[in-house]
């Protein structure tokens, strides 16, 4: 895990972390009160409990995002891509419709409009729930589309 992941995992589920930090902090004081006194049954129990439950809740937490990000990624890619090809398809169909390369049947261009633009807005329904699991892609594929449609914000 690189540093900027890291940073964006603390922010989305601090959890896990600040238990990491209570121990780290509890086995810090329990150093600094063996090295003072000496600690009785009790307290050298209480000492090395709380840290290792805090730690082993932490690991297992973050294990599980790691875990759910692990599988669903390999799957989402292959699904992420036909998206793509719908988006690249949808924006050449809506940019000939535009242009009026069709011809001057005005129908035939309505129909094509209406067809495009609901089918532009079903993937865009797609493209923001692919923004949950993949939020680095669905923002490299907005950019993508801006450019493609001369800067305007179609997704």
């Amino acid at each position: 895990m690189n540093v900027k992941n890291a940073i964006k995992s603390i922010r989305e589920n601090p959890m896990p972390w600040a238990l990491f930090v209570v121990a780290v902090i509890v086995m810090v004081w329990t150093g600094w009160l063996a090295s003072d006194r000496a600690l009785t049954t009790a307290e050298a129990v209480a000492l090395q409990v709380i840290p290792f439950v805090s730690s082993v809740a932490g690991a297992y937490l973050i294990g599980q995002d790691h875990a759910f990000a692990s599988r669903v990624r390999p799957a989402a890619r292959s699904a992420f891509r036909r998206l793509k090809s719908l988006y690249a398809g949808l924006s050449r169909i809506a940019h000939i419709v535009e242009s009026d390369q069709i011809g001057e049947d005005s129908n035939k261009i309505a129909v094509i409009r209406e067809v495009t633009v609901l089918h532009l807005l079903t993937s865009d329904d797609a493209l923001q729930d692919w923004s949950d699991l993949d939020p680095e892609g669905v923002s490299e594929l907005r950019t993508a589309i801006k450019q493609r449609a001369g800067g305007t914000d179609d997704a």
